[in-house]
């Protein structure tokens, strides 16, 4: 670890979305498990570009650019 930098952990317990329902939440913003999502998904993409030049066989996964 380099210097002047602190170890951080996760001290927040993961709730079920029904129990914060009960606790009267009513948005629940799961951003960290979109982005851990998206990182996976464009690791895929890149190990194909990386092995076979271009991501033609992830078409039919890649969202649309189309309105």
């Amino acid at each position: 670890m380099a210097k002047g930098h602190a170890k951080f952990t996760v001290k927040t317990p993961i709730v079920a979305s029904k129990d914060l329902q009960a606790m009267g939440y009513q948005l629940i913003i799961t951003r960290s498990g979109l982005q851990r999502a998206a990182m996976s998904g464009m690791k895929k993409v890149l190990s194909e570009i990386y092995q076979v030049g271009h991501s033609a066989m992830k078409c039919s996964v890649l969202a649309s650019v189309s309105r």
